[in-house]
């Protein structure tokens, strides 16, 4: 048999390990963490880089995603909500003076332990291409408890930490907004 044939299965192998590898640190990348008094707090959206619903080529689902830690330690049986608000551009974003000010707005969402995943929460929807911050609160433990708002960075908010409330708010690790999906397509219709 044919010695460069013995060693294929050996190198697709190594490929797929390690690109399984990186797409692991490039999800990590994609959230936001922030120190608590509790451990920390990991936010984002699942299965980032996130892109808006574009119809007859992407849904769209990616929840509002929650990780908590203690150290090494997952922290699980937490009861936790999350209030979103939603900007449909960063002009309005930038033109905002309150939350109250958001495109749309959606209060009390539960976040659910996601099953296989301890420590991880999810609250599910479908999202638009914009601009998106998250009210995270609740009871982690019997003793301590989680009250933060983080949003998404895009490159051309004048205050990306505005709205932005917690132990170190605003964070220099934002997580990113929704991307165009259009931006993926080659040849591109979105010209630069």
């Amino acid at each position: 048999m044919n010695k460069k044939l013995l060693l294929l299965p050996a190198v697709i192998t190594a490929v797929i390990i390690g690109s399984l590898g990186y797409m692991g640190i490039q999800e990590v990348s994609a959230h936001q963490s922030m120190s608590t008094d509790f451990g920390t707090i990991i936010i984002g959206h699942d299965n980032e880089p996130s892109f808006g619903h574009e119809k007859g080529v992407w849904l769209g689902m990616h929840a509002t995603e929650v990780i908590l830690r203690d150290g090494d330690n997952t922290i699980s049986d937490a009861k936790l909500y999350v209030d979103k608000y939603y900007f449909k551009d960063v002009k309005a974003y930038n033109k905002a003076k309150s939350l109250s000010d958001a495109t749309q707005i959606s209060l009390g969402n539960s976040l659910s332990e996601v099953r296989g995943e301890d420590g991880t929460y999810h609250s599910n929807q479908v999202i638009a291409d914009g601009i998106y911050g998250y009210h995270i609160y609740g009871d982690v433990t019997d003793v301590d408890s989680v009250d933060v708002t983080l949003f998404c960075l895009h490159p051309d908010m004048d205050n990306p930490g505005k709205f932005e409330d917690g132990p170190n708010a605003p964070s220099e690790f934002d997580f990113g907004c929704p991307r165009d999906i259009n931006d993926l397509k080659f040849p591109s219709k979105n010209k630069k």
